[in-house]
């Protein structure tokens, strides 16, 4: 195919569909190839799109002659797929069990065949509310499928605008967690008063902040040292607030990670149930991006056992349902719940 109809296919595809098309190359793509006979073919043209937060690019060898959907019309027998990473793995895995109903959100009606599903770009929602209503149904019909035990759906609604958070609250949801003080404050501080509302700090938290954090939060997932115990020990006795705390694990060892390493995490404990004076309810983890999940969640789940800790807050938007099969009893899900964000 010539540049200019490639060009021509360009247009004529968002003049039907009003896809959202993103060039960036992202660390998490998958590439497909669609049509039965095209394995071996060049890609005449390549979108980018952002679907559950994976990044993929999407060749189309040909168009359908007439106006309808072109979704519907073009054929994905035999779609190749590459997944790069874990992370794109497991969110594949997830997204194929969950595929008609991302499909019946966005307005197509065919899925790929052989294990491939979603594989359309996003269509903006035409209703935020249920949107994200049937987003976190399907969630809580995953976990309580996944555990024999309750799990806590915490939505992570760091750098979300107001009205996905309205959405979110409208359909009742009440566990949020947030990265940054200063940002959940401007979200919640006037929202403090609704009824069940319970937010959870899941980002690092700078000593300076301890007082802020206090004030606002009922649950710190992030102490990993002794100097942010002793701050928020100070800032609960003096506002009489006692937020509840987990301790994060670095069960990778990584150095660029905040996190306590396991060989240090007995003295952390003992130190933080001596010192704080609210609860010390369980640990955290986040596991390395390029390992399997797996591991990390089953030696968290047994670090807390050993310190018979009862909470274990483990696995997000692409293995929350692992995580809740390994014994999870919290999971911070962000895009596969409020959809794609913005970064800055």
């Amino acid at each position: 195919m010539e540049q200019a109809e490639a060009l021509a296919l360009t247009l004529k595809i968002l003049s039907h569909a009003v896809w959202p098309v993103d060039p960036v190359r992202a660390s998490c793509e998958r590439e497909v190839q669609i049509g039965p006979d095209q394995h071996n073919a060049p890609c005449p043209l390549a979108i980018a799109d952002d679907v559950e937060g994976v990044f993929h690019r999407i060749c189309l060898p040909e168009m359908p002659d007439n106006d309808a959907d072109p979704v519907r019309q073009m054929g994905y027998n035999g779609a190749r797929i590459h997944y790069p990473s874990r992370v794109c793995q497991e969110k594949a895995a997830r997204q194929q069990r969950t595929g008609v109903r991302l499909c019946e959100r966005r307005g197509v009606s065919e899925l790929a065949g052989d294990g491939c599903s979603v594989l359309h770009p996003a269509m903006p929602s035409t209703d935020l509310s249920n949107d994200i209503a049937a987003s976190r149904e399907e969630i809580l019909k995953q976990l309580a499928s996944a555990a024999d035990h309750p799990v806590e759906l915490v939505a992570v609604s760091k750098k979300q605008p107001d009205e996905r958070l309205q959405a979110a609250l409208d359909c009742g949801q009440r566990v949020f967690g947030e990265n940054r003080v200063q940002q959940a404050q401007e979200h919640w501080q006037h929202r403090r008063d609704i009824e069940g509302l319970c937010l959870h700090l899941i980002g690092p938290l700078q000593s300076n902040k301890s007082e802020d954090a206090i004030a606002l939060f009922d649950v710190i997932e992030t102490v990993d040292r002794k100097k942010i115990v002793r701050t928020l020990s100070e800032a609960a006795a003096k506002l009489n607030r006692f937020p509840h705390l987990l301790i994060q694990v670095n069960t990778g060892e990584e150095e660029q990670k905040s996190g306590a390493l396991p060989a240090d995490l007995e003295e952390l404990i003992n130190y933080t149930r001596q010192t704080y004076p609210g609860e010390l309810k369980g640990l955290m983890a986040i596991p390395p991006v390029d390992e399997p999940a797996g591991p990390h969640f089953a030696l968290l789940k047994k670090l807390a056992d050993r310190a018979g800790l009862p909470w274990v807050s483990m696995g997000m938007s692409a293995d929350y349902e692992l995580g809740a099969k390994l014994g999870a009893t919290h999971v911070r899900v962000g895009s596969a719940f409020f959809g794609e964000r913005k970064t800055d």
